[in-house]
């Protein structure tokens, strides 16, 4: 193996022992250039990803669930999706962001509230569950990482208790019946989320899981929560935690 010419920064969000929240979780963050990432860029991101998650899968003993954010699926992501629909079988749920309004139809105050050229936020985020086995999730993945749409959460107590569990949080403040039929409803976090958030939120919208990997657009990056630790993972992989001039994670990425 050689060293890539490029090592990558991760910002702790959530970090025990390293002046961040005295919470059990813990959260970096990964900056990207844009979505869909140029291909030439997807190195670390591939190499970060599969380490993450080959720990919080305790190397296939735990089980995952495999989502992906079809608002943000563009031109690419689309043809990816289409490729493998058949294989995939995706089910249609919907994302709630369990820190904002719940979703609603969009009223005329809503039309009047917009400042000069912004842009109304989607009414729904929607989302489509990857069905299958292990494998066919870690496809799934593969195929679409990069595009801005992935997102996996690790269910220790399966994929079933999970999604009853952010039904049960997710689907009651919901008012409109047509946003209320959907099979399962899923948290959608971002950084803002995260950096407000007590230690009893938190607990309540990961909804038992024990891990949380999302491609953010809204960030223009990739988020990471772990319950466990997360400095071993990353040393694991050459990290080194900086605490100047501000505290980050910097990787060497191996070709």
């Amino acid at each position: 193996m050689s060293a890539a010419a490029f090592s990558v920064s991760l910002k702790p969000i959530l970090q025990n022992g390293f002046g961040g929240k005295s919470t059990p979780w813990e959260a970096v963050f990964l900056p990207v250039s844009e979505f869909p990432v140029p291909e030439e860029k997807m190195l670390p991101i591939r190499k970060l990803w599969g380490a993450c998650r080959q720990a919080f899968l305790k190397g296939g003993e735990l089980p995952s669930e495999v989502f992906l954010q079809t608002n943000h699926l563009g031109r690419v992501g689309s043809a990816r999706l289409v490729d493998h629909a058949r294989e995939w079988m995706p089910d249609l749920g919907l994302g709630v962001w369990p820190d904002r309004e719940p979703p609603r139809l969009r009223t005329h105050a809503d039309f009047q509230d917009l400042g000069p050229g912004e842009k109304m936020q989607p009414m729904m985020y929607q989302l489509m569950k990857i069905s299958g086995e292990a494998l066919t999730k870690k496809k799934a993945l593969a195929t679409m990482l990069g595009t801005g749409v992935a997102l996996e959460i690790v269910t220790p107590e399966g994929g079933e208790a999970f999604l009853k569990r952010s039904r049960a949080l997710l689907r009651p403040p919901i008012k409109e019946p047509g946003f209320r039929r959907f099979p399962f409803y899923v948290p959608i976090l971002e950084l803002q989320s995260l950096e407000s958030a007590t230690r009893e939120q938190l607990d309540t919208w990961f909804c038992g899981a024990s891990a949380y990997i999302r491609e953010s657009v809204q960030d223009n990056g990739i988020l990471i929560v772990s319950k466990a630790p997360l400095a071993p993972v990353l040393e694991q992989m050459g990290g080194e935690f900086l605490r100047e001039p501000e505290p980050l994670w910097r990787i060497p990425i191996l070709s």
